[in-house]
């Protein structure tokens, strides 16, 4: 409790800053979704934040404190420099977001467990948190981000190079720190770590690492730490083969093994699947009967392909071996229009699909 003449009370620009917060909190249908949508912190601390406007008193008439009577002055300043880069920032994520609703999403098998093993892992209450996501090139990682985007709100981190040789590990903590919401951490590691701890609280963030292949012994050995530390749920995405040799590293195996032991599911994109080419082609429907059997039908009067289940399997074929889901977009763009496609028409269609991926792609340079 304390005495309303020494109760703390904000300055009119503060005030205006609470004020334009709480106005873009009521855009929102409620506050939680406004707090994972825009804020670095909980619902819990925005409702302490706006305690500031109500002077609730106890059964003796004393004005009960609110957060900025319990806090230093230089936390409320800190706060406030938050808050405005806050402001700043909404409508720009508001414009993303509203990119992201208007984006078709095909929702592969590989998604929807990606999104489910996430739903599970905010579950737990151990360490065992991990989601690897592993795929070649064009095997839907940005359909996938898009989603996670969309669905939980997943905050991306773009593992870098340099990674491999941060030692100290203070470059993934700070790409982390950034990639979270933090708007300060310290130079010193073990105190950016506090503070990072903090930061997350009870918090599930779904925080996605894109690149994963880059990840170092230390990296690794930080995300450990995080794991054990806090509620955060991780999603890599890395190359097979990349993913491997962090277990054939003499510099590195330790840590992977720790981290394997934190993983609470491996998703494998490699195999492009029938079921999910279905999703590009209109008339076309593939589902798996009881005996997980699949059945592949043609959907009203103009099908796409005259052998829907040939089609589907020769193409997720020739996926599986080169271009994976780019290839299928492909080739989907190509037969718009055509019905009752022949495997041969198919068959042109890879092959110009192929062709023009060649083309697009990079060539060495000889000296």
């Amino acid at each position: 409790m304390i005495d309303l003449l020494t109760k703390w009370k904000p300055s009119d620009d503060q005030r205006a800053l609470l004020l334009a917060l709480q106005a873009e909190c009521a855009k929102e249908e409620t506050v939680i979704s406004f707090a994972r949508k825009f804020l670095p912190f909980t619902r819990s601390k925005y409702d302490q934040i706006m305690d500031v406007f109500n002077n609730k008193q106890d059964e003796k008439g004393l004005v009960l404190e609110s957060y900025f009577d319990r806090v230093s002055e230089s936390v409320r300043e800190k706060l406030f420099e938050d808050i405005e880069s806050i402001l700043e920032e909404i409508p720009l994520k508001r414009l993303q977001l509203s990119r992201l609703k208007e984006f078709k999403i095909l929702p592969t098998t590989k998604i929807l467990a990606l999104e489910q093993a996430i739903r599970e892992a905010k579950a737990v209450t151990g360490p065992e948190r991990l989601i690897i996501n592993l795929g070649p090139t064009g095997a839907g990682k940005t359909i996938a981000c898009n989603y996670l985007a969309q669905k939980v709100n997943a905050r991306f981190v773009e593992v870098r190079d340099i990674w491999r040789h941060s030692t100290r590990g203070n470059v993934p903590l700070s790409d982390i720190c950034k990639g979270v919401g933090m708007r300060t951490w310290s130079s010193q590691v073990a105190k950016a770590q506090d503070q990072l701890v903090e930061f997350c609280g009870e918090q599930n963030i779904v925080i996605v690492f894109d690149e994963g292949e880059h990840f170092g012994a230390a990296a690794l050995n930080l995300l450990k730490f995080l794991l054990n530390k806090t509620r955060l749920v991780p999603v890599i995405f890395s190359v097979p083969e990349e993913y491997e040799k962090w277990f054939a590293k003499k510099s590195m195996s330790n840590a992977a093994f720790q981290i394997a032991r934190r993983t609470r599911a491996v998703i494998d994109s490699s195999i492009v699947e029938e079921i999910d080419v279905a999703l590009f082609f209109e008339g076309v429907e593939a589902k798996r009967d009881a005996e997980r059997n699949l059945i592949v039908r043609s959907v009203g009067e103009n099908p796409q392909f005259a052998n829907p289940g040939k089609a589907l399997e020769i193409l997720a074929r020739e996926a599986s071996r080169f271009g994976h889901f780019s290839l299928v977009r492909r080739v989907a763009d190509k037969l718009v229009g055509i019905r009752n496609a022949s495997l041969d028409d198919l068959d042109s269609s890879i092959k110009a699909a192929k062709r023009q991926m060649f083309r697009e792609t990079s060539k060495p340079i000889i000296a």
